[in-house]
């Protein structure tokens, strides 16, 4: 089965919320599947056109062209499949997590497929049966960094930190230098209150990935928490200079200033 780009969760801002992080565009399930079902030039269509969407990040769009398949085909599993990815991609997880249940039985030596379905239970709150899911995901294939990470995290929001240490450790051994894994090394060192491990892993991660302007903006986060208020702004001054947009930065950067009368 074709390699698509992964999605998985970190934390961010020492625990006010899940966000989904997206390496590289959400690809199609397309018809490279095997399966036994007869499939009509009409409904084949509508799940290429769908497909095109999906790969541009139009979901909504994809969304549409799927349901038009699935009203000719109500059981077409690769529709189904790919209408769960354009789901979880805009949010609407419950109904994303009924259709990966529909196909399961169709996919189920996908690895993938549990890790789609195990992010939907994160966001829904269902953090044990998330684990579940990415564990079904590595026993597929134990190489599956990312669904290594995707536990790891879904670990330490359950507080389950040894655990999602040994996690942690499985995917380094894959890939040490994983941007997901610094994410989700930091979101443990914050999540025990170890500031310093956190800055040093977001300092490391910065090395490789200058770019990833989450990793100032956490190693911000961990500054600001040992009162290193001047570094904190540096890095949240830096993510300004590179997107003036980021709201989370400026934010935190006013208010640092604000409440410690820093310039």
């Amino acid at each position: 089965m074709e390699q698509r780009s992964n999605t998985i969760f970190f934390q961010n801002l020492g625990g006010l919320g899940v966000l989904l992080f997206f390496l590289g565009d959400l690809q199609a399930q397309v018809e490279f599947v095997k399966t036994p079902q007869k499939v009509s030039d009409s409904v084949r269509y509508c799940l290429n056109v769908g497909n095109r969407f999906l790969d541009s990040s139009r979901y909504q769009e994809a969304l549409e062209w799927y349901n038009q398949a699935l009203a000719l085909m109500p059981d077409y599993a690769p529709a189904l499949y790919n209408r769960g990815l354009a789901l979880l991609s805009i949010g609407r997880y419950r109904e994303a997590i009924a259709d990966f249940d529909a196909v399961e039985t169709t996919f189920s030596d996908d690895p993938y497929l549990y890790l789609w379905r195990g992010l939907a239970y994160m966001e829904v709150g269902r953090h044990e049966a998330g684990i579940e899911d990415f564990g079904r995901a590595i026993a597929l294939n134990p190489k599956f960094i990312y669904a290594y990470i995707s536990r790891g995290n879904a670990r330490v929001e359950r507080d389950q930190y040894d655990q999602a240490e040994q996690d942690f450790a499985a995917a380094g051994r894959i890939d040490p230098i994983n941007l997901a894994l610094f994410y989700g090394r930091g979101a443990l060192a914050m999540a025990r209150e170890r500031y310093l491990e956190a800055i040093e892993i977001y300092t490391r991660g910065i090395t490789f990935y200058p770019n990833a302007l989450d990793l100032y903006l956490m190693r911000g986060v961990a500054y600001n928490k040992i009162g290193l208020y001047a570094e904190a702004l540096a890095d949240f001054q830096t993510i300004l200079q590179k997107d003036p947009t980021h709201i989370p930065a400026r934010d935190l950067l006013e208010a640092i200033r604000r409440q410690y009368d820093l310039e």
